[in-house]
């Protein structure tokens, strides 16, 4: 019944066989939602990790740790272009909380001229704040806005910065109150 095969015929039913194996019967629509729920699961594992010790940041702010906030809260494609503000001080800590910064939309020639920052008040707060962008460690532009936030409340800040500024190269912001 079964002929004796050759290493061609051999080769040739494997191969077969590996076609068969790898048929895959969903559509290029199936295909593409179960990649991105796949590279979406990714990014929440990582918004989790980075909750989760943003929480052991927040604990140590009163010793004078200063607190950072990434941007990775809610919403994927804001998180791309948030950027991570340090309060520079307890006292800082004490009277203002950041949940997210991000920069400004893009001006007529492209480029963000500032950064928009989601400033928190359990006390209320009333004066100026300066936001110093940082690039390697050393300070390369800042800006100084005034801000009156509500006891309770919270609002966005603007703060914009001089076209000079490198903000492509900004790796984080250090927020201060300003006396």
């Amino acid at each position: 019944m079964w002929k004796k095969t050759g290493p061609k015929q051999a080769a040739l039913l494997a191969a077969a066989l590996a076609l068969l194996a790898g048929c895959d019967s969903r559509t290029a629509t199936e295909k593409g939602q179960d990649l991105a729920k796949e590279k979406l699961d990714f990014v929440q594992g990582i918004g989790n990790v980075v909750k989760g010790q943003g929480k052991d940041l927040g604990g140590t702010v009163g010793e004078g740790v200063g607190n950072v906030v990434t941007g990775l809260g809610k919403g994927f494609d804001a998180s791309l272009q948030a950027k991570p503000v340090r309060l520079a001080d307890p006292e800082a800590a004490k009277a203002v909380q950041v949940t997210r910064a991000q920069e400004l939309p893009a001006a007529a020639d492209g480029k963000s001229k500032g950064m928009t920052v989601y400033i928190v008040s359990e006390n209320g707060y009333e004066g100026s704040l300066r936001l110093l962008a940082m690039s390697g460690g050393a300070e390369v532009g800042r800006s100084t806005a005034k801000a009156k936030i509500d006891k309770g409340d919270a609002k966005y800040v603007d703060f914009s910065f001089d076209e000079r500024v490198p903000l492509t190269s900004v790796d984080q912001y250090s927020l201060v109150l300003v006396k």
